[in-house]
């Protein structure tokens, strides 16, 4: 099962089902996301009844390109699709961290005329698991220290808000990346529905 999409208590709930203690389940999960070592999650995975069986798979991704300190990369889909995120270097004063700019959609409907991905049009709305896939991906293709995430890359997230939503909680799980709720920005051209 990939848990990329799932917080830790709803593989939990669904691991709990086949007879896996939660206990278990929760510390696989927890070594996932932290990129633990896979001797970790063997170990963690020891004196079950049933196999857990979970992984952390994004999409592959396919091209990246640094313009000065950002790094832009694709990410493609089983149907062809790409989806792209930018590494996004930040400074303050003596403060500096990273921020990944992410998708939500593969392109967008709202037809805004300064955005190259309106002229797109809306292709498809991206499921929970591959808009925290792209946190993952940045993490571990490129080492990024991500501390925070916009939602400011192709789509409207207030198109797609159950997966936007569901994915802010995963991001947030205490036991996955464990972000803060304020280190997460969802931006939207003015779709207030859901706000």
């Amino acid at each position: 099962m990939n848990v990329l999409g799932k917080t830790c208590d709803q593989v939990i709930e669904i691991m709990s089902a086949k007879g896996v203690r939660a206990e278990l389940v929760t510390q696989a999960y927890r070594c996932l996301f932290r990129n633990e070592t896979a001797p970790a999650r063997r170990s963690a995975m020891a004196g079950s009844k049933a196999a857990i069986d979970l992984t952390l798979s994004p999409l592959p991704v396919v091209r990246h390109a640094r313009d000065g300190e950002l790094t832009k990369f694709i990410q493609q889909r089983s149907d062809g699709l790409e989806t792209e995120s930018v590494i996004i270097p930040m400074q303050r004063g003596d403060l500096s961290w990273t921020s990944l700019c992410v998708s939500s959609q593969v392109g967008c409907a709202m037809g805004c005329t300064f955005c190259e991905t309106a002229q797109m049009g809306l292709l498809k709305n991206l499921p929970a698991e591959e808009i925290v896939g792209q946190v993952v991906a940045a993490r571990r293709v490129f080492g990024a220290d991500i501390r925070n995430v916009v939602f400011m890359g192709m789509g409207e997230p207030m198109d797609n808000f159950d997966e936007v939503i569901q994915a802010v909680r995963v991001l947030t799980d205490r036991n996955s990346i464990a972000m803060g709720m304020s280190r997460i920005t969802i931006s939207t051209v003015g779709r207030t529905d859901g706000i």
